[in-house]
């Protein structure tokens, strides 16, 4: 394998082997997406519940972690990676807000939906990376398949390093619908409220990854790594905005100016300082002021907010994850092949943004459409063996 992809690599500078690479990576995951990974009848969960202001922020922070990782690669440090924390509060919110949809399911089917959903995006991530780094490690590529890259199993990122957050997102999802599944409220919001105190006190004392020292070993293995540490922090806090959440049109006061100005400035504010060489605002204060921003917006408290709400930006939000899922690899294309090297930072920054558009919104729909045609097979399939 390796060999095939330093003869594969070998002319870097050809638009054309690399348009022809991903052309590959695109048949490929949507042959293997149509064989095993059939869609759901359950509608998609953003738009079963879909809270517009919400997609609005998922479209926001995915550009922020985009900009973050192509920024890093022009030499430009900054802290959009704190978009990530942005995306667990929402998910946190959303998994508890719409678990009345999929309260019926048992465990397998919620790990079933959760592994269709998110492992071709993986594959196709993993692919991709494959082509800028030129090597090949099995346990690399396949422990983000199989769900345990940046976890104490496999404590390292997978060749796709942002992927680390749909595999800790699917990990702590589980955990919680487990917990709903099993537990009494009370005894939920107990345990959730304790494990997000403790992570964002590790987090706020620089004290994760937790890890265990080993007799003989001078390294010490990490048992709950940084991922999720961040991961259930935000998940956490996002479970709280749920129960806090109340959709009485009496809390929708689009009228106060002094909501106008304090939410206009605070959105701006957070995403200037994503892009300063030190982020000028703590951890702890970030995530206030996502729970800030996530609240007013839900609860539509501002005229801004209330506009905002009228728009269906799930048309748009729906690419958010397929775009997550491949600009990284763009971004080292760039770094590592010498990409766009001729061209200005500006011309870089935007012909990266196109770029992650295009082929994210071409990956959303090979994985659909390969989703579709798996469930058409495997219903023909059981309908042969039925007769």
């Amino acid at each position: 394998m390796q060999n095939f992809l330093s003869n594969f690599t070998q002319y870097p500078s050809s638009a054309t082997t690399l348009l022809l690479y991903i052309m590959v990576c695109l048949l490929l995951t949507f042959t293997l997406t149509a064989l095993f990974c059939p869609t759901t009848s359950q509608k998609n969960i953003n738009f079963f519940a879909t809270i517009n202001n919400l997609d609005f922020f998922k479209i926001i922070l995915t550009y922020c972690v985009l900009l973050h990782h192509e920024l890093q690669v022009l030499g430009q440090e900054n802290e959009g990676l704190y978009g990530v924390e942005g995306f667990f509060i929402i998910s946190g919110f959303l998994l508890k807000y719409t678990y009345s949809a999929f309260a019926k399911n048992e465990i397998k089917d919620f790990i079933l939906k959760k592994l269709i959903n998110f492992i071709p995006y993986i594959f196709l991530g993993n692919m991709l990376a494959l082509f800028a780094y030129n090597d090949f490690n099995v346990l690399k590529f396949f422990s983000g398949i199989f769900m345990f890259a940046s976890t104490g199993f496999y404590p390292e990122h997978t060749y796709y390093g942002p992927a680390w957050y749909l595999i800790v997102l699917f990990w702590i999802s589980l955990l919680y619908f487990i917990l709903f599944k099993t537990l009494k409220k009370d005894i939920c919001d107990i345990i959730i409220s304790i494990i997000t105190f403790l992570t964002l006190f590790s987090t706020h004392n620089d004290i994760s990854p937790i890890s265990i020292p080993i007799e003989g070993i001078s390294k010490e293995i990490p048992i709950f790594t940084n991922a999720f540490v961040r991961g259930f922090v935000g998940m956490g806090l996002g479970y709280f905005l749920a129960e806090s959440y109340q959709t009485s049109e009496a809390n929708k006061n689009n009228s106060q100016f002094m909501y106008n100005l304090f939410e206009l400035a605070l959105l701006s504010y957070m995403i200037l300082a994503f892009f300063t060489d030190e982020y000028s605002m703590p951890y702890v204060t970030v995530l206030i002021s996502y729970l800030i921003l996530f609240w007013s917006a839900i609860n539509c408290k501002s005229y801004l907010f209330a506009k905002l709400e009228k728009i269906k930006w799930h048309r748009f939000a729906k690419y958010n994850i397929a775009i997550y899922m491949t600009h990284w690899s763009i971004c080292q294309f760039q770094s590592r092949l010498g990409l766009w090297d001729e061209y200005t930072i500006f011309e870089k920054i935007i012909l990266t943004l196109v770029s992650s558009i295009i082929l994210g919104v071409i990956s959303y729909w090979t994985i659909r459409f390969g989703q579709y045609f798996s469930k058409k097979l495997h219903t023909k399939i059981c309908s042969t063996k039925q007769q």
